[in-house]
């Protein structure tokens, strides 16, 4: 099974997550995306996040890495993810066609995310008390 690794970001605000609306994908996905040759993952963090949003890293911390089924078929992901702190008002950029904020009750909305957001990274922000 083909592997992806990526580096993704929890943005919070007032208990609610950033979560974007990919081209061509249909579950929800965290910011972030695929380290380029030589790139360190803060500096992946920090790039992605401006291509895909426009906003800069104001502050930033690992919250943990990831691993799971991805959301194309037949693939695995490895995602290093940072708790970060954004500056600048978020909009979708590039392959990025929307946005949204989520709280811990997104299912019962009909909102669909992404597995590793799903069965791994929300869980530990409710936990934590943070979602």
């Amino acid at each position: 099974m083909k592997g992806i690794k990526k580096v993704g970001a929890v943005i919070l605000k007032g208990k609610k997550l950033l979560v974007l609306k990919k081209k061509g994908l249909e579950p929800l996905i965290s910011p972030g995306g695929k380290p380029e040759k030589g790139e360190t993952p803060e500096q992946t963090l920090r790039r992605e996040l401006m291509e895909e949003l426009g906003v800069e890293v104001k502050d930033f911390s690992l919250l943990g890495t990831f691993r799971g089924p991805a959301v194309h078929p037949g693939r695995d992901i490895e995602m290093i993810t940072f708790l970060a702190e954004i500056e600048g008002s978020p909009q979708p950029r590039r392959e990025i066609e929307g946005l949204a904020w989520i709280d811990r009750n997104y299912a019962k909305r009909g909102i669909q995310i992404a597995g590793l957001l799903e069965k791994q990274i929300v869980p530990l922000l409710i936990k934590r008390g943070v979602l």
